[in-house]
């Protein structure tokens, strides 16, 4: 049977046909990039004034955050939690604004807020976030509330999950 023979070339060109198909429909982006254009070419008009890299302002955040919770009523392990968390760099740090996504810049977890629905409203920027505890574990989130306020070079950055507001400060 001489005329069974199969055809390797004609094989590999069409896997290396395939390939580059697939990889072109993924994007070959870094992670973070969605199919088509990167996340930064297509910037809403109500998120022009947001975007860039803004830097976490701890102690002002730290503050914000003492008031609003009381550590005298916290068990003595929540207290050692919350204190390992922030030795560990694990919670808000530097964060970079490109088109809808919101991206923690360091940290053992970085996450990453992707704002699905979202209006301007008495010069705030409201809306609902998909909430990636780590960037890296897409398939792990959680829709909350979301608000951005720009006062010049500063950005108040607050989120609601089930009541619970946390409330950041950057600068830039």
């Amino acid at each position: 049977m001489e005329n069974s023979r199969f055809d390797w070339s004609a094989f590999y060109l069409f896997l290396m046909t395939l390939v580059a198909f697939v990889v072109g429909l993924a994007g070959c982006g870094p992670v973070g990039e969605s199919f088509g254009l990167p996340a930064a070419a297509r910037v809403p008009a109500e998120l022009e004034t947001v975007q860039g890299k803004w830097k976490f302002d701890r102690a002002k955040s730290s503050l914000a955050a003492e008031g609003e919770d009381d550590r005298e009523e916290m068990s003595a392990e929540d207290k050692a939690f919350i204190d390992a968390m922030k030795k560990l760099g694990i919670g808000m740090s530097d964060i970079e604004i490109r088109g809808t996504q919101i991206t923690q810049l360091e940290g053992l977890l970085r996450a990453q807020y992707d704002l699905l629905d979202y209006k301007t409203q008495g010069g705030k920027i409201v809306g609902t976030a998909l909430w990636h505890e780590d960037r890296h574990d897409p398939g792990d989130c959680t829709e909350i509330k979301v608000t951005l306020q720009r006062d010049g070079d500063k950005l108040i950055f607050t989120r609601e999950d089930d009541g619970e507001v946390e409330t950041f400060f950057f600068h830039k």
